[in-house]
């Protein structure tokens, strides 16, 4: 799957402007990176690190969660570049159903063809035990790979009893289903400085990064198809170092039960403010009347609507 079509981004777009049953388009992932997680332009060096590894030419438009990140990529790349928010901030608005003195758990996880410490894992999943009777509720999220495959991790957990959830892949409803978990918890914490961190925080949870810190080691990475292409992207040891992150996210490090909200920075990283128009996004994507072959003459009317008022 390209990095476009990952969690079904164009979907929740097409979705945002009221036309989710639209049988086309997508657009070409020639034409459009839409950059799916959060990164942060003090912690990387290369703009391959927030879209991918797979920019097809100069023209290909670079989508982008921030300002901060689009100033970043403009001094790396030639091409168009937009501010225009992650995915998951055009989701739809959902109920919340938030039980009070609730824990959700983000253990960290791999990146494909690397590994983890089963140590640090167990050490964790221990440190968790430990404050979990601070709480009503505690529910470990594993990742999804991690969890179909019955990773040692997912065991690690299970052995203490903990109720254990299956976290996203990168399926369509992926994001939706994230949304849907995040607003049913006061807190969140986690060990690795990840995408889930913004996210809880912009939907209102109480976020920390406590307990025996994952932090990225250079033979787990060196080997991995991405840092072969770009091994200057290895400095992402360094800079997600426990040490570093402290001295750029400190308030994020607390024991779970006293963190506390910080939903301003959260819409920050996922570009909460730089979400643009329905109308504005058709033009992006460049969804208009003449490249697209409508069957529906609701929907027509639909697109009609967005583009012309």
């Amino acid at each position: 799957m390209t990095y476009p079509d990952l969690y079904g981004a164009f979907d929740i777009a097409r979705e945002y402007c009221g036309f989710s049953k639209f049988p086309n388009p997508k657009p070409s992932t020639k034409s459009i990176m839409w950059q799916h997680g959060v990164e942060y332009d003090i912690l990387i060096c290369l703009a391959e690190q927030i879209i991918g590894a797979d920019i097809p030419s100069n023209e290909t438009k670079l989508l982008v969660a921030n300002k901060s990140l689009e100033s970043f990529a403009r001094g790396k790349k030639s091409n168009p570049i937009y501010s225009i928010g992650l995915p998951i901030a055009y989701l739809p608005v959902m109920s919340e159903r938030r039980m009070a003195n609730s824990l959700m758990v983000f253990p960290g996880h791999g990146v494909p063809g690397s590994s983890m410490s089963e140590e640090i894992n167990k050490n964790y999943a221990q440190y968790i035990l430990g404050i979990a009777d601070k709480f009503e509720k505690v529910e470990v999220c594993i990742f999804g790979p991690d969890f179909d495959r019955k990773a040692p991790i997912r065991g690690i957990f299970e052995e203490h009893g903990f109720k254990i959830v299956r976290g996203v892949d990168d399926s369509k409803f992926a994001l939706h289903e994230q949304k849907k978990r995040l607003l049913g918890f006061s807190h969140v914490t986690s060990n690795v400085m990840g995408s889930h961190i913004p996210y809880a925080a912009s939907y209102g949870c109480r976020v920390s990064i406590a307990g025996p810190i994952h932090e990225y080691q250079r033979e787990h990475l060196e080997n991995t198809e991405f840092y072969k292409l770009f091994p200057a992207a290895l400095d992402i040891v360094t800079k997600y170092s426990e040490p570093s992150l402290r001295s750029y996210f400190s308030w994020l490090f607390c024991e779970p039960h006293e963190a506390q909200t910080c939903e301003i920075w959260g819409n920050e990283q996922i570009g909460f403010d730089c979400r643009l128009s329905p109308k504005e996004i058709c033009n992006v994507f460049n969804w208009t009347m003449r490249n697209v072959l409508m069957s529906d003459i609701k929907i027509k009317e639909k697109i009609k609507h967005i583009l012309f008022k």
